[in-house]
């Protein structure tokens, strides 16, 4: 589809070509063989080919598809979204903890103020603006470390 737009448009290019040889050719037989005054000859030409550029639009193929190669539509043929009946607002429910066989771990609070953090990376700008904290890694290695101690198999 797209060769044969291209074929066609190469087509208008070198009849366009084709036609302004024309136009220079009889512009100059004119002058040769006219008696007339030559600037009034060229004000004629020139007058022509301005009335010939003023008719002459360009002729742009429609398009009727994206790139893609979906068609356009006017959404007419379109059939309207049906509509959902929507169920109860999320409400959040805090998950169960499990019971972990061992101590319980320190809270946030007391890992700031007992210098847990000390033996944890410090987050640098970049990752506090994505949300972390060095807190939350902490947390998590004194859970997995606290967890199964009182375990006995």
């Amino acid at each position: 589809m797209e060769e044969l737009k291209r074929a066609e448009i190469l087509k208008m290019e070198e009849e366009a070509k084709k036609q302004k040889i024309r136009e220079k050719e009889a512009l100059i037989d004119e002058l040769m063989f006219a008696e007339g005054d030559a600037k009034e000859i060229l004000n004629t030409f020139a007058q022509t080919v301005a009335n010939k550029q003023e008719e002459v639009v360009p002729l742009l193929p429609k398009v009727t598809q994206f790139s893609t190669g979906v068609k356009f539509t006017r959404g007419s043929g379109q059939q309207p979204l049906p509509l959902i009946e929507e169920g109860p607002l999320y409400r959040y429910e805090a998950p169960e903890i499990p019971d972990r066989c061992g101590p319980d771990p320190p809270t946030i609070q007391e890992i700031c103020s007992n210098g847990y953090l000390q033996h944890v990376r410090a987050e640098n700008d970049t990752e506090k603006a994505g949300g972390y904290t060095s807190t939350l890694p902490c947390l998590r290695a004194l859970q997995d470390a606290l967890s199964g101690l009182y375990h006995a198999s």
